[in-house]
C-alpha cells in the first residue's frame, strides 16, 4: 500500500522483527524508546524527499503553463483576416458590432444594428417588411410592421442627411425597405 501512495512510514515498535517482507527497507524502524534525534532524521528524511517531489510536480507544471502560454501567444499573432465590410459610405463590422460613415462612428442599438447589417448584407435587394420582422424578432409573434417603421425611422436619423427624404435606405411602397450602396435623389 505504501508503493502505491508513496506514503512514508517510520515505525516504533519494542521488536527488531516488527517489519519485514519488501517494503522493509523502504521505511524507518526505530526499536525501543526513539530518541529526539531519531525522530527528528526520520522527519526530516521524508520531508526532504517529499519536497524534492513536490518542487519537480511545480516545475512540471510551470513548463506546461509555459508552453500554453507560448502557444496562445502564437496563436494571438495569427493573423485573423477582418471580416468587415463596406457599403457606400458605411463601414459595418458584424463581430464588434459597429458601423461607421464617412469614418465617424455611428451609435446603434442592438436592434438598429440587427436591421443595419440585415439590410446591409442583402445591399441592393428589396426586402419585404415580414421577412425583415422574422429576422428581427423570431422569438416574438407579437412584432409587427408598426415596430418595424419604428426602428427604420430611428435608423434613418442617424445615417440620413434628411430622415423625410432618405437617399440610403428607401421604402419601396407596398413591398419592404432597400439600403442603397449609392446614394440617389
Amino acid at each position: 500500500m505504501s508503493k502505491q501512495t508513496r506514503t512514508p512510514l517510520c515505525i516504533i515498535s519494542d521488536s527488531a522483527d516488527t517489519l519485514t517482507g519488501p517494503y522493509s527497507r523502504e521505511h524507518d524502524h526505530v526499536v525501543g524508546e526513539p530518541l529526539a534525534e531519531q525522530l527528528d532524521q526520520c522527519l526530516r528524511k521524508y520531508t526532504d524527499r517529499n519536497r524534492h517531489a513536490l518542487s519537480e510536480r511545480r516545475r512540471q507544471e510551470r513548463r506546461e503553463w509555459q508552453d500554453r502560454r507560448r502557444a496562445a501567444r502564437a496563436l494571438s499573432r495569427a493573423v485573423i483576416p477582418p471580416r468587415s465590410y463596406s457599403v457606400g459610405p458605411f463601414v459595418i463590422d458584424p463581430d464588434s458590432r459597429e458601423v461607421s460613415m464617412n469614418n465617424r462612428s455611428l451609435f446603434l442599438s442592438t436592434k438598429e444594428f440587427q436591421l443595419f447589417h440585415l439590410l446591409a448584407s442583402n445591399v441592393g435587394k428589396v426586402l419585404a417588411a415580414d421577412v425583415i420582422i422574422l429576422e428581427l424578432w423570431p422569438e416574438s409573434s407579437r412584432a409587427n410592421k408598426s415596430d418595424l417603421y419604428q426602428y427604420i425611422h430611428l435608423l434613418r436619423r442617424k445615417i440620413e442627411e434628411d430622415p423625410q427624404r432618405p437617399r440610403w435606405l428607401v421604402t419601396v411602397k407596398g413591398v419592404g425597405y432597400q439600403l442603397r450602396a449609392s446614394a440617389t435623389l
